[in-house]
């Protein structure tokens, strides 16, 4: 009769469990030290195929990365990658995921919550953040990477709307942008609407700043603006930190020649002094390149309209060739 008393006991004490390890993972006198390894992040639209290539590069390479175990303990994973993490066996990946997740305790995690630690829910989109957080976040990323002791890749796409402040606590930080074909990225970003809430009008993931105005639009022209406004803001980002920070990818190219898309990361990372150290010898070659889905004819010319439209704000989908 009064079965949600025990779960909201059980929220209770897990949401207390990792404040206090929040307490701890951001408290440290040598937080403002150069970090031993830059951190990495994977940014760029929703439905990029960033879940796929951060699946790719945290078997390839040896580099820390957030699993849902760490997710599990958001506020103090570095505990759990320097005590238990490493006497955990990785399963062989099948490279499956279901809107950025994918099973299994060990297995990569987007981690919206440790990042909510540091940067409002709302809105999504942010410029600053205050001193305090600034230095927290500098400190917990540091107690990874060092718990690591390698270099730590991270993918959350909400970050795609926080490269100013995130450059400000980590300018050590370089980021791996993704691109894909702006027709299928809008399909599947339509669908994905489609699967989740059975409306495509409805919004779905990362919410640009200019969001409450987008929505007023049909939502084939959502998507697209979604796409576009994303990637002017990484664009604008890039600006400001400055180029050499940032590495683009192509997701259609990378998945025609996975083995060439990773030389170009190495190659990427030891140019700058931050060599990567190859883990796994066994990534397939290639992988099937997604169209997106199949939309509803109206639907479908209604998009393409749109797109062909805008073809002079797109972002480019193979930045790399």
């Amino acid at each position: 009769m009064n079965r949600p008393a025990p779960v909201s006991i059980r929220e209770h004490i897990w949401l207390y469990l990792n404040t206090s390890m929040h307490r701890l993972e951001t408290t440290d006198a040598a937080a403002t030290t150069p970090l031993p390894w830059p951190p990495v992040f994977i940014i760029g639209a929703p439905r990029s195929g960033s879940t796929l290539l951060y699946q790719i590069l945290v078997e390839a390479f040896d580099v820390g990365y957030l699993s849902n175990l760490h997710c599990r303990f958001y506020g103090g994973p570095s505990f759990i990658e320097r005590w238990i993490f490493p006497r955990l066996a990785r399963p062989i990946p099948d490279y499956t995921s279901s809107h950025g997740r994918i099973r299994g305790r060990t297995a990569p995690s987007e981690c919206g919550e440790y990042w909510y630690q540091f940067f409002p829910r709302e809105p999504q989109a942010v410029t600053a953040i205050p001193e305090a957080k600034q230095r927290g976040l500098r400190t917990a990323i540091r107690k990874l990477i060092i718990a690591a002791k390698r270099p730590f890749f991270f993918k959350n796409l909400m970050n795609s709307l926080r490269l100013l402040p995130l450059a400000q606590a980590l300018p050590e930080a370089r980021f791996i942008v993704i691109h894909r074909d702006p027709l299928a990225n809008a399909r599947s970003l339509l669908m994905a609407r489609k699967r989740i809430y059975d409306d495509y009008n409805r919004w779905w993931s990362a919410r640009p700043a200019n969001v409450h105005e987008l929505e007023r639009l049909p939502p084939h022209q959502q998507v697209v603006e979604q796409i576009i406004t994303i990637h002017q803001g990484i664009d604008a980002a890039r600006t400001a930190i400055g180029a050499r920070s940032f590495l683009d990818v192509g997701y259609e190219t990378f998945c025609q020649d996975v083995h060439g898309g990773l030389d170009q990361i190495a190659h990427f990372f030891a140019a700058q002094g931050a060599p990567l150290t190859l883990r796994s010898d066994s990534i397939p070659e290639t992988f099937p390149v997604s169209t997106g889905g199949q939309l509803e004819p109206a639907l479908e010319n209604a998009l393409a309209s749109y797109l062909n439209s805008q073809q002079n704000r797109l972002p480019s989908s193979q930045p790399d060739a």
